[in-house]
């Protein structure tokens, strides 16, 4: 015996497929085998979308960065001007 029909006997309410999600879920339950085929098959599908993807063979990227110019007075020549990329 079974813990869900040991359960189902303790709880009275309690009843497998009851609607139709609980009929869903008990299909996928009881068949594992065919969620692991489903599973196997869109991960192999996946993988030849990947490939089928059109790609450029030099595109073209834009590299977004900020110019900072600071001078600070009082200081020497060597540390008047402060340039940092932001990134």
């Amino acid at each position: 015996m079974t813990d869900f029909e040991k359960n189902k006997e303790q709880i009275p309410g309690l009843e497998e497929g009851k609607n139709i999600l609980g009929r869903w879920a008990s299909f996928f339950i009881h068949r594992y085998r065919i969620v692991y085929l489903i599973i196997a098959v869109i991960f192999i599908w996946g993988i030849g979308e990947f490939i089928a993807l059109p790609r450029e063979l030099s595109p073209e990227v834009i590299l977004p960065y900020g110019h900072v110019l600071t001078t600070y007075m009082g200081a020497t020549a060597v540390y008047s001007i402060c340039r940092t990329q932001v990134s």
